[in-house]
Order: C-alpha cells, then structure tokens, then sequence
C-alpha cells in the first residue's frame, strides 16, 4: 500500500511540474476602442460609481461591430494603492447584424499622474504614463453562427490607451488589444 502511495505521489509530482513549465499560448484576436465622456458619470457613495457609454467599436479578425451600449459599475479602492475596479456591461451590433453581449472587468492601479491626465483629458497607460498596472478579461455570448466561437474563449484585454473627456463630447477612450488563449 505505501509502495503504492509513492508511486502515485512520484506521477503526480512529474505531472505537475511538466504542466507548469508548459508555455503559455495565446494569439491577438482583435481590438476593443470604447468612447468615454457624454457626461452619464456618477457616484452613487463615496467609492462606488456608474456610468453609461455609448460608441465606439468592437474589432474581430477583420470584423468590426458597433458598440451600442455600456453599463459600468466601478468601485474606488482609497488603499492600499489607489486601485480601481470597474465591470462592464455591453450590446455591440457587428458589421452583418448580428448582435454580441460582452462583459468585461478590469483593474487598474494608478500613479501620481493618473488623476491629472484624467482631469487634462490626456491619455494613461500602463505601466508608466499614469497606470501601474491596467488588464481586462472579457467574455462574449451571441447566438450567432459566424461568431459562436466567442463563446467558447475567455479574452485578455492587454491595455493601451486610457483618457478621460471632461468636454462631455466622447472624446476619451478605454482601448485594449484583445487576445485569446489556446490549448
């Protein structure tokens, strides 16, 4: 009976470690540029905020959809570092009309510039112009034929371009190159 506890442990520590040094796969997939700014923005505490947005496009391979709409609800952590953590809620019409629903949550970790950029309308992005630390994961549901694959992938929204628009006229964006990981 020991001999064969030892055995299974000696196979399960092998497996184990060939499975961590396995490498990570992964292929950039698309793009997601939303539009922020119509002035929808508010706080609903003193760390709790929503925002509804409207515009911008989803980018698939070679296809490009509209978004419709987002629901934001995000929460300002005042410590240890500043961070903050939004989730999204979107209707996007692609390009043959079908329609997507995506959801997305991400965290972001700002620096002592991030405020002021927001405030100036200038763009943040991570990990030294006004963001630490800035990733999203998404995930996508549609009944679609031509795109029922986005149902099966969870993405990873590697961030580029944050800015805020204080004009009110939609001119800040939250952009991201899309990527799925594959076995």
């Amino acid at each position: 009976m020991l001999r064969k506890k030892i055995i299974y442990i000696f196979f399960l520590t092998i497996f184990s470690i060939t499975n961590l040094n396995a490498e990570l796969n992964y292929k950039k997939i698309g793009q997601w540029d939303l539009k922020m700014g119509r002035n929808n923005f508010a706080m609903t505490s003193k760390t709790w905020h929503v925002d509804v947005m409207e515009g911008g496009t989803l980018t698939l391979g070679k296809d490009k959809g509209e978004i419709q709409v987002c629901i934001e609800d995000g929460h300002l952590y005042g410590e240890p570092n500043g961070l903050i953590w939004v989730e999204l809620k979107c209707s996007i019409t692609m390009s043959d009309e079908s329609k997507i629903y995506l959801e997305y949550s991400a965290k972001l970790t700002p620096d002592e510039n991030f405020l002021n950029n927001l405030a100036n309308n200038k763009a943040s992005s991570a990990p030294d112009n006004g963001l630490k630390y800035w990733f999203a994961e998404f995930k996508m549901k549609t009944t679609s034929e031509k795109y029922a694959w986005v149902n099966e992938h969870i993405f990873l929204g590697k961030s580029i371009e944050l800015k805020g628009d204080t004009t009110g006229k939609g001119m800040g964006r939250a952009f991201y190159d899309l990527y799925i990981f594959e076995n």
